[in-house]
């Protein structure tokens, strides 16, 4: 991860878009694929446990 935040801007008041997005970001962290993603762009960057795969 970056040493800096990083996020996502979504229209103020959108729950429903909120909530996909968070679903799918769960959903990519749960598989592994945002680790196989975090890792092709900072291969030199410590992953935080709450970034590592779960299934």
């Amino acid at each position: 991860m970056p040493d800096f935040p990083v996020g996502f801007g979504l229209p103020k008041g959108n729950e429903k878009l909120a909530s996909a997005v968070n679903g799918a970001l769960a959903d990519i962290i749960a598989d592994g694929t945002w680790l196989e993603i975090d890792m092709a762009y900072f291969p030199d960057q410590p992953v935080p446990a709450q970034f590592q795969p779960t299934t």
